[in-house]
């Protein structure tokens, strides 16, 4: 059976049988593509064709495309601002993804976005516990004791906060993460 017989029959796919030739799967492969041509039809060959004609001349867009496309993936804004004020004509397409880059704008949340933490938080905050342990342990050193008192302790923690905060000046160092750091390292 051809699979332009199958799609005039309208016969429905036989599913569940068992196969026991290559013929019948062979078959059954040609209802199958069948019945997706005659369900799609050619709406789905045209979008496939549309598709891939994009795909091949995505680097032809228009002036204005190409310089849509430095603004939102790069961040440069003075020649999409430019060629908005000249008298250059619009696309219906240019004005949908012009649309389409400004809601996107619109989403972005201003602070650091969701996640994990940077490197630099992490860095920040190990080179601050670093220095408390220096500090204890130059403490310890001149006053011939073993333990550090609390209040010394939070006196070096404070401080090389202040040490990490002006070398890292983004990042915003705890002091409970800092102590958690110290007493875990000694």
């Amino acid at each position: 059976m051809t699979k332009k017989a199958a799609s005039n029959t309208g016969e429905q796919l036989k599913v569940g049988g068992e196969s026991s030739s290559g013929m019948e799967e062979e078959k059954f492969v040609a209802q199958l593509q069948a019945l997706i041509e005659s369900e799609k039809g050619p709406a789905v060959t045209a979008a496939r064709l549309e598709y891939e004609r994009h795909l091949v001349n995505a680097w032809k867009y228009s002036e204005f495309q190409q310089v849509l496309h430095l603004a939102a993936v790069a961040g440069v804004m003075e020649p999409l601002a430019s060629y908005l004020e000249s008298a250059k004509p619009l696309t219906q397409e240019d004005r949908r993804a012009h649309a389409g880059f400004i809601r996107s704008l619109e989403k972005q949340k201003p602070g650091r976005p969701r996640g994990r933490p940077t490197n630099d938080f992490y860095e920040a905050q190990r080179n601050a516990a670093y220095l408390v342990r220096l500090g204890q342990q130059s403490w310890r050193a001149a006053n011939n004791h073993q333990r550090v008192p609390a209040r010394v302790t939070k006196k070096l923690i404070s401080d090389a906060i202040a040490v990490a905060s002006s070398a890292w000046p983004t990042v915003k160092i705890s002091v409970e993460d800092v102590g958690r750091l110290v007493s875990k390292k000694q």
